[in-house]
């Protein structure tokens, strides 16, 4: 993590950074966004965030047997309110004015700019990541028989491949998982309804994230479950390493937060010695 939170970009100006990986990094999905204090909901709202993908390493699933060839689709998942005219209104966080008619965003585009083609049998490795705070981002693809695969979290493989009808996102996680559309058709793939704790947010509501085209093919299509040939990289020895390595000392703390201004405040930790 690389953290300024003081250091604020202008418009029109620019800033590189450049990063040394080691031969022996894992490999894995993970993500980068502006963090600069007091504006930073603004510009999660505003999509300044993108993807870092670290590859190439025996620890890539990309490379795994039952993975290797699939499409990559990479989905930065948010939130926005637009007006009707495309234009964001001008004051506050617009989420906290938008009630239910707030907007499911994937990589800065509206839902319903975001659509994807496959062709009949192929295998797709979608690459998910929440930049939001709230709530968990649960997706799924209603009234079909598609089923996910889910491979790693948080940049790291899965022990085994999991099969699952619904995938969770947790706030500010990423989640690798396999999907296959063996039947040809249009597909919408949503984010289910959730509890939220803010009463000027509905999130109790369903919200379309993507819409999905499978067209036909004339050759065969697998008839073996997608999860089936899956096998996952292991964990590599720096891993096995650290989890060997003997705690000797706990702390437990416990960070409550309350709405206030601007935002949010971090009330005092409450630190407890194990």
């Amino acid at each position: 993590m690389i953290e300024d939170v003081r250091h604020a970009i202008d418009g029109g100006e620019s800033k590189t950074y450049t990063f040394t990986i080691p031969e022996d990094e894992e490999a894995g999905l993970h993500w980068y966004h502006n963090h600069v204090h007091g504006i930073t909901a603004q510009s999660y709202l505003s999509s300044l965030f993108g993807a870092f993908i670290i590859e190439g390493t025996d620890s890539d699933i990309t490379k795994s047997p039952g993975v290797e060839g699939a499409t990559e689709v990479i989905m930065i998942l948010s939130e926005g309110y637009v007006n009707e005219d495309k234009t964001v209104p001008p004051d506050g966080v617009p989420m906290f004015n938008a009630a239910e008619d707030w907007d499911a965003v994937v990589n800065g585009q509206l839902w319903s700019e975001t659509k994807y083609e496959f062709n009949q049998g192929e295998a797709v490795l979608f690459r998910a990541i929440s930049a939001t705070s709230y709530p968990t981002i649960s997706l799924a693809i209603p009234s079909s028989n598609v089923t996910f695969v889910v491979l790693a979290y948080d940049g790291l493989p899965t022990p085994e491949p999991e099969e699952v009808q619904v995938v969770d996102v947790e706030p500010g996680g990423r989640v690798d998982f396999l999907a296959r559309f063996d039947a040809p058709g249009n597909y919408t793939m949503t984010r289910l309804a959730k509890p939220g704790p803010f009463p000027t947010i509905t999130w109790d509501i369903e919200k379309v994230v993507a819409t999905i085209t499978v067209n036909p093919v004339d050759t065969d299509v697998p008839a073996d479950p997608l999860i089936d040939g899956v096998e996952l990289p292991e964990y590599s020895d720096n891993l096995k390493a650290l989890a060997e390595i003997e705690s000797v000392d706990t702390k437990t703390i416990a960070l409550q937060m309350k709405i206030g201004f601007p935002l949010f405040q971090i009330l005092k930790p409450q630190v407890e010695q194990v």
